[in-house]
């Protein structure tokens, strides 16, 4: 084609085995090197006639992968040709040689027959799938919770998603083994994710949502471990549960657990748990976790001496110390929630304050610097958010506000820096920052 307007020419392509898709094979091989193939295969029985485990598992996550919004767009995969050649010799590399061969030339003599078998599973194929995850006993558990007014319900795993659950201990153990730490910073919080369908329930924001909570690893930097729940269970219910079942997904090797938790998990049922050491694996876990500021915390706090104050250092991931406008001081303080006993753990409280002149200096000289409309949005947005926290920074395609992945075409859009984006999952205000290009 003859170059016109644009500096550049277009080349017509007689081929039909070309593919949109180029990227998604990489990934089907990085899960074959990464050992998810044969752990699908090891821990999941889910399908026994049809497609197997392998290939609606396989699909459903490159699906999710290629920006997928609903189970249909998996059609769209489908009708790439070259896509589906590609998939079908992977589909079968995890067969013996004789049965790989076998099932390779039975779908490219149909297809030459102009009789194509599909690559990917149909979309009832998918549903079908799925389907089998669920329990209606804890669908009906749910409603009759409901209906007794006993907000908080959160169902028990089946057992194909404890097998589910399997797979993923065992990619945490390929990632550990590529990185081997002894040490697990784990990161606790829940989000809240906005859905359309009619029964979900209200979670405090209000809106419908189902509010999962996660456990980030921040050694390795993944998120391996998620607890569905419906959006109207509190965030601190059920937290030392869900930490256990956490724990458990953890690889040998990995011998201290460090916590961090937002004032969610000021709860005792946890912190009892993790300061006796009531782990039997792990013993006494060291915790990070925000503390209601009720009036006696505030009544303590006021008996502080400026020399109690010391200044607040924060240290980068480089090692590098940064000063602050904020200092700290312990303050000795006894909840009276929590008995204290000579036997009991001593529980220290650190407070933070920094001078509001300071603050509201700051805060004016970037307000009067930004438009009416984007500052509407940014309290708009801070007024949401438990921690006042309205901005955050995205890598590697996840928000660092909660942790979670952000849509393939929003990463890329973001990266444009062309038009202000908010995180699908916390709704915060997020932008990238190209690391690469810092100066040493």
């Amino acid at each position: 084609m003859a170059q016109t307007v644009l500096p550049f020419q277009f080349q017509a392509e007689k081929l039909g085995q070309m593919t949109a898709f180029g990227g998604l094979p990489l990934y089907f091989e990085l899960a074959v090197l990464s050992g998810v193939i044969a752990s699908i295969a090891k821990h999941l029985r889910v399908r026994k006639a049809g497609w197997d485990d392998i290939a609606v598992v396989v699909a459903i996550v490159l699906l999710n992968l290629a920006g997928g919004e609903h189970v249909e767009d998996i059609n769209r995969l489908e009708q790439d040709a070259g896509l589906r050649r590609i998939m079908v010799r992977g589909m079968y590399a995890h067969l013996p040689r004789r049965q790989r061969r076998q099932r390779e030339r039975e779908w490219f003599k149909a297809d030459k027959r102009g009789e194509p078998k599909r690559a990917f599973p149909s979309t009832s194929s998918v549903f079908r799938y799925l389907e089998r995850f669920h329990d209606t006993e804890m669908e009906r558990l749910r409603e009759q919770a409901l209906a007794e007014c006993r907000k908080a319900f959160i169902p028990v795993e089946t057992e194909a998603q404890k097998a589910l659950w399997l797979v993923v201990r065992d990619q945490v153990g390929f990632l550990h083994t590529h990185r081997p730490v002894t040490t697990a910073t784990l990161d606790m919080d829940a989000t809240c994710v906005e859905t359309h369908k009619s029964t979900a329930l209200y979670c405090y924001k209000g809106f419908a949502a189902y509010q999962p909570l996660n456990f980030y690893w921040h050694e390795l930097d993944t998120m391996f471990y998620s607890e569905f729940r419906d959006g109207n269970v509190p965030a601190g219910f059920g937290l030392r549960d869900a930490l256990v079942r956490a724990l458990e997904q953890l690889p040998e090797g990995v011998d201290q657990i460090l916590l961090r938790s937002d004032s969610a998990g000021y709860c005792w049922e946890l912190l009892r748990y993790c300061a006796e050491g009531r782990s039997e694996r792990f013993g006494k876990i060291d915790f990070a976790i925000s503390a209601d500021v009720s009036d006696p915390l505030k009544g303590e706090v006021t008996k502080l001496s400026e020399g109690d104050w010391k200044p607040l250092i924060r240290q980068e991931p480089d090692g590098q110390q940064i000063q602050t406008n904020q200092e700290y001081a312990e303050v000795v303080y006894v909840p009276k929630g929590m008995g204290h006993s000579k036997k009991g753990p001593d529980y220290r409280f650190i407070v933070i304050r920094e001078k509001l002149a300071q603050l509201e200096s700051d805060r004016n000289v970037v307000a009067d610097a930004l438009d009416s409309t984007i500052l509407d949005i940014f309290f708009r947005v801070q007024a949401k958010q438990s921690d006042a926290v309205a901005i955050a920074e995205v890598k590697d395609a996840v928000c660092q506000g909660c942790n979670l992945n952000i849509p393939p075409q929003m990463y890329i859009d973001l990266q444009h820096r062309n038009s202000l984006k908010n995180c699908p999952s916390c709704e915060r205000i997020i932008y990238w920052e190209d690391h690469s290009k810092r100066p040493e």
